[in-house]
């Protein structure tokens, strides 16, 4: 349940601010772009320069996990956490060079050009068995019925995990996002830390297993692939797990965000999605749209490695701040008319990916799968339209941006 805040800083987690916060951010960006939040202990910046800018800045550290935690668990013993702390310190995403550069080495193999194309095939064989499976009913919820099982096959196809291990390595990656985005606006944050703790415990372990079983029989799945490189001397066994982790939990949840976030944008502009339907090989440019106009990620912070000023403002050593990415990809001196939903939108230099040293490894992944995911289902569904009985049920979180259901009829 979310908290409500009634002070203006404490407006970016209000329920109205989170089911509509674009307005709130251009006032930020206008009246206080580099905004100092007591409610967060933290820098907010909401500004496309600034937030380019600080991604590609090495004085704004990845290695942010202890100090982004004393905030999060809101006096919680770190005790509490002490098997999330061991999985995600050692992770990619947790990391600065030269330990970034050499972990993102070994992660990259299974994300190239060739490998990502080899994937075509296998994402539209899933995208179309769901749709073959929906409820004869014709209603459906695109969260349960089809966001959230495409990237939960497709990530455990990714690491060969068998089928039947797929809906609990959901349940796990879950518990890790609620802990890692919502911790800031949740009533309980001792149940959620309790919850993401036991996640990351049970996933090393998994993983652990499957590595021994892997090492018989290496394969071309990344996770043979991150063996190698294990084997290899590039990363150690704890390393391996942590990244193994790591790109199921980030390319998993934020990915189910990112499909249903897509199809209810589309929903909610029928003209732009008449625009699609017409002519399909728009279908690129409309994934870079729905990708700016409601990203799954809207903020992603960072720690300051030494004093900084940033627009006048000083940002002292060791404080967290919070990169902007949903209100820099709605900033009018970037965009045009930047909260309009134009799938032929020139020159879309979204931040959704992120820019600089730790610009997401997963991103054309991501795209292939919200690509065949949005032309398939408007393709094969093409009366397919929001629930008038049952409104959406949005997510309480300030990192992450999607819904817990969304409701369709077809």
């Amino acid at each position: 349940m979310l908290r409500e805040i009634d002070t203006i800083d404490g407006s970016i987690l209000t329920w109205s601010t989170l089911e509509n916060p674009y307005p709130r951010y251009h006032w930020m960006r206008r009246h206080d772009p580099v905004h100092w939040s007591e409610v967060l202990q933290a820098w907010v910046l909401t500004s496309y320069e600034d937030v380019a800018a600080a991604f590609r800045d090495l004085r704004f550290s990845s290695d942010r996990l202890s100090l982004v935690l004393q905030n999060q668990l809101q006096g919680l013993d770190p005790a509490a956490v002490s098997d999330y702390v061991s999985v995600f310190g050692r992770s990619v995403l947790m990391q600065d060079p030269p330990q970034h550069t050499r972990l993102r080495k070994v992660t990259n193999h299974g994300f190239t050009h060739q490998a990502v194309a080899g994937w075509v095939s296998a994402i539209e064989k899933v995208v179309n068995e769901l749709l073959e499976g929906l409820p004869r009913a014709g209603r459906m919820d695109l969260i349960r019925d089809f966001a959230e099982p495409l990237p939960s096959i497709i990530i455990a196809e990714l690491f060969g995990v068998p089928a039947e291990g797929r809906h609990q390595f959901y349940e796990w990656s879950n518990d890790l996002a609620r802990f890692f985005g919502g911790a800031f606006v949740c009533d309980d944050i001792q149940e959620v830390a309790r919850d993401a703790n036991e996640g990351a415990r049970q996933l090393k372990l998994y993983f652990k297993g499957m590595i021994e079983q892997r090492r018989e029989d290496l394969g071309d799945d990344l996770l043979s692939q991150l063996i190698r490189g294990q084997i290899e001397g590039a990363l150690d066994e704890e390393e391996l797990c942590a990244q193994c982790v790591f790109i199921l939990a980030a390319g998993h949840i934020t990915l189910i965000d990112q499909i249903s976030n897509g199809i209810h944008a589309f929903l909610k502009h029928p003209a732009e999605l008449q625009r699609l339907i017409e002519n399909p090989s728009l279908i690129s440019s409309a994934v870079d749209e729905v990708l700016r106009y409601d990203g799954a990620v809207p903020f992603m912070n960072r720690l300051a490695k030494e004093d900084l000023w940033v627009r006048g403002r000083l940002i002292k050593k060791n404080q967290v701040v919070f990169l902007g990415i949903g209100p820099a990809n709605h900033d009018p001196d970037r965009f045009e008319e930047p909260d309009r939903f134009d799938i032929t939108r020139p020159d879309n230099k979204h931040l959704s990916f992120a820019i600089g040293p730790h610009h997401c490894l997963g991103a054309r992944l991501a795209q292939l799968e919200i690509a065949i995911a949005l032309n398939t289902i408007f393709r094969r569904l093409p009366h397919l339209r929001l629930d008038p009985e049952h409104p959406p049920v949005l997510k309480s979180s300030l990192l992450f941006r999607g819904f817990h259901s969304l409701p369709a009829v077809y």
